[in-house]
């Protein structure tokens, strides 16, 4: 927490290609190769590259995109729809994005994408991503409809609901994230600005399975910033109880031990006990008799005695 460790060992490393190979081949942006190009890395194809976490939130790279509002085009023109596609497509003119906007609010033709803040629903920060269009690293649309009923009146004068199918440009707001520094050489054993929150939850989803065989309420206290003071009687070791989250993941001891079909004909074909790590047993015979408690069950061949055999537990 208080940024102790050097940076060569709190640093991530990946093995450089090219930025070449990395445009062509990957589909996904990697938050290593980004950094490269950001910051303007010059390095050699088969480098080591030494990176580190240094945002507010665990991930190192990827990509917000926040809804922003809706364009209402059920009486808008195809040609002007067209157009108005055409200018999100390009995103160059922010500022003519944002008049083509404030003309579809003037119009009654835009509902703005609202958020829950403190319990209540509100469309400010809509409005404040909209007038900050100029910070945005990108925009995307999507065409869409949905059903809608509206309010009427029929040829009688009396109000009745109708079903209609309402057509909108959907205006998602796009930023690229990137977390994540180069480590430059003379920091390598220096202290850097990491972002400690990352690599504690690092740690701690690597500890986690760890902690299986201790109380559910030390389990608790261990996954804190810091190390509660635990006596001997707080750390006595338990089990049969999963971590939090993940009880569907228990499974039965008897399921885990039951031999499967694969694993039989294994045995079969060897003609070994499906015990052989305890008692070396070969089975060789064409006849076996089974006896359960001194007494006489059957007589079986040389399979039936190690099916029979694999049905006792391991332990």
């Amino acid at each position: 927490m208080n940024r102790k460790i050097k940076g060569i060992d709190i640093a991530s490393k990946v093995k450089f290609k090219s930025i070449e190979e990395y445009k062509t081949n990957y589909k996904s942006k990697q938050a290593p190769y980004e950094a490269i190009l950001k910051y303007n890395v010059d390095i050699d194809p088969g480098t080591v590259f030494y990176y580190y976490n240094c945002g507010d939130e665990d991930r190192d790279s990827g990509t917000d995109k926040i809804p922003i509002g809706r364009l209402i085009i059920n009486d808008i023109a195809d040609e002007k729809i067209k157009n108005i596609l055409s200018i999100l497509k390009r995103f160059e003119d922010k500022d003519k994005i944002k008049e083509i906007i404030e003309w579809f609010i003037k119009k009654d033709k835009f509902i703005w994408k609202r958020n829950r803040v403190d319990g209540k629903l509100t469309d400010e920060i809509s409005k404040a991503n909209l007038e900050n269009i100029h910070t945005w690293g990108g925009l995307e649309y999507k065409m869409k409809e949905r059903q809608k009923k509206i309010k009427t009146v029929n040829e009688s004068g009396e109000e009745i609901k109708i079903q209609i199918t309402e057509k909108y440009i959907e205006i998602l707001m796009v930023n690229e994230i990137l977390n994540v520094k180069p480590l430059a050489l003379e920091d390598h054993h220096s202290l850097i600005d990491y972002n400690p929150y990352k690599y504690l939850k690092a740690f701690h989803n690597a500890v986690e399975p760890l902690f299986l065989c201790f109380p559910p309420e030390l389990r608790e206290q261990m996954v804190g910033d810091s190390m509660p003071v635990l006596s001997d009687d707080d750390i006595q070791l338990i089990n049969g109880i999963p971590l939090k989250g993940k009880e569907h993941n228990q499974q039965n001891k008897d399921e885990i031990m039951q031999i499967e079909d694969i694993e039989m004909e294994f045995w079969k074909d060897s003609s070994l006990d499906p015990h052989w790590f305890l008692n070396q047993q070969k089975y060789e015979d064409d006849v076996y008799q089974i006896e359960e408690e001194g007494e006489f069950i059957a007589k079986v061949n040389k399979v039936g005695k190690i099916w029979h055999e694999s049905k006792k537990s391991f332990v």
